[in-house]
């Protein structure tokens, strides 16, 4: 069964679902239905009766409630009758603003002054008791409010309900940070940083590669000259094993002058073979100590390395300029 909504009968609403109590298959129960007031008559034509196949009978429903709470409702089983018998109990007549509802003469009431405390707990209502109307009214207010998200700084209630205004507006810390998200909870922004190896701008000319590592701008790969005469940078200088072999570089372009700058030697032995062709000539400067690059004028940095100690053989020199670049290398011979 339903019941037409205000929407009309393409959204009603299914209120009860009928079945024969003894029902069996092929009765064609609900066939033809007739209504009338609060009664409902359900054919069967094809219900079996005894051994009278296809006699056929009707069901008959009868809705047994006057929605009076001090009743209770019943139908009798020899006249099918709706009776509705005096109930002097507990009732509840709706109404909070009333304690100890009873049924008194067939009605439902509340003993005693009302008592009442009127609180939907929302905020954005005021609440009060109407004793004109026995119950309470929430009336929609404009005060101010809190919406639980602290992403929001200006709160004030609407239409019963508290809405939430002038939103922090989050932005990226600076290039290496994505934009921030809010969090509701705290009404902070959550400053992410960029993923490693996104590009970005050191503002230093000198460096060729910039890229955020960590949330942070980092500079790289600086202009220079390669490893300069007396070594070939090809690997082909032989040297000769207990001299001294000056091994210099120029910065260039952008990086001339960088301050403090600073560069690094070192050593590794790659074969004990030599795979050199071109011997060279034997340098008479003295050797420096450390691995720490000196200025040697002309924008040249030198480091005078000693093969006291090494091994005939090629070595691997490897120039560390500090700019993140770790393959710098040139082979020398030694015999």
């Amino acid at each position: 069964m339903f019941v037409e909504s205000s929407g009309g009968w393409v959204t009603m609403t299914e209120t009860v679902k009928l079945t024969a109590s003894d029902g069996a298959a092929n009765d064609d129960f609900g066939a033809s239905v007739a209504i009338e007031g609060d009664t409902v008559v359900s054919g069967a034509f094809g219900d079996r009766i005894g051994t009278n196949s296809l006699q056929g009978s009707a069901y008959v429903y009868v809705v047994c409630d006057d929605g009076d709470p001090c009743t209770t409702d019943m139908i009798d089983s020899g006249t099918g009758a709706c009776q509705h018998v005096a109930y002097t109990g507990a009732c509840d007549h709706g109404n909070p603003c009333t304690s100890n509802d009873t049924c008194a003469t067939r009605a439902c009431a509340g003993e005693g002054p009302p008592v009442c405390v009127c609180d939907d707990e929302n905020p954005c209502t005021d609440d009060t008791f109407d004793s004109g109307l026995g119950r309470c009214v929430f009336a929609p207010n404009t005060l101010a409010c809190d919406d639980g998200n602290a992403c929001t700084r200006i709160d004030t209630c609407r239409g019963g309900t508290c809405n939430g205004a002038d939103p922090v507006v989050c932005f990226a810390a600076d290039q290496c940070h994505d934009v921030d998200v809010c969090n509701p909870l705290t009404g902070f922004c959550s400053d992410p940083p960029s993923p490693d190896g996104a590009m970005c701008s050191d503002g230093s000319a000198c460096t060729q590669v910039d890229t955020c590592q960590a949330g942070s701008c980092t500079g790289s790969d600086y202009f220079w000259s390669g490893v300069l005469q007396p070594i070939n940078g090809d690997g082909s200088s032989i040297f000769k094993l207990g001299s001294t072999i000056p091994v210099k570089f120029r910065l260039t372009g952008a990086c001339v002058g960088l301050l403090g700058f600073e560069a690094r030697l070192y050593v590794a032995k790659l074969t004990d073979s030599v795979v050199g062709t071109e011997v060279e000539a034997i340098s008479t400067s003295s050797a420096d100590t450390g691995n720490l690059f000196r200025p040697a004028g002309d924008d040249q940095y030198v480091f005078n390395l000693s093969t006291d100690g090494l091994s005939k053989g090629t070595w691997i020199l490897r120039i560390d300029l500090g700019d993140g670049v770790p393959n710098r290398t040139v082979t020398v011979s030694l015999k």
